[in-house]
């Protein structure tokens, strides 16, 4: 089983691939109210700025007509694109929580 150590390094990691190479997880709690997937605030430096993001993963376990987090980036994608006002999702990554 993971402990959150480890999911502070990977989150970390994943931090320095996509966005800087010298990024920095400064904060990781989690977020209430999900019911069909797991969320998280992610407090990061960025090039000396602070950055903050939300951390979207499918829970252990799904309601019945839920979406996968590949179908949900899809649909977020085809909102905005339609002019939805709604955070953009920026990057679907397999693995990193579970």
């Amino acid at each position: 089983m993971d402990t959150d150590d480890d999911l502070r390094r990977r989150i970390e990691a994943r931090l320095r691939e996509t966005l800087h190479p010298t990024a920095t997880l400064r904060g990781l709690r989690p977020l209430v109210g999900g019911a069909c997937q797991d969320g998280f605030r992610v407090d990061a430096e960025v090039e000396g700025a602070p950055c903050r993001l939300a951390l979207r993963s499918d829970a252990r376990s799904s309601l019945p007509g839920s979406i996968d987090r590949a179908a949900e980036f899809a649909v977020i994608a085809a909102a905005r694109a339609a002019g939805a006002l709604t955070p953009a999702a920026r990057w679907l990554s397999a693995d990193l929580v579970r």
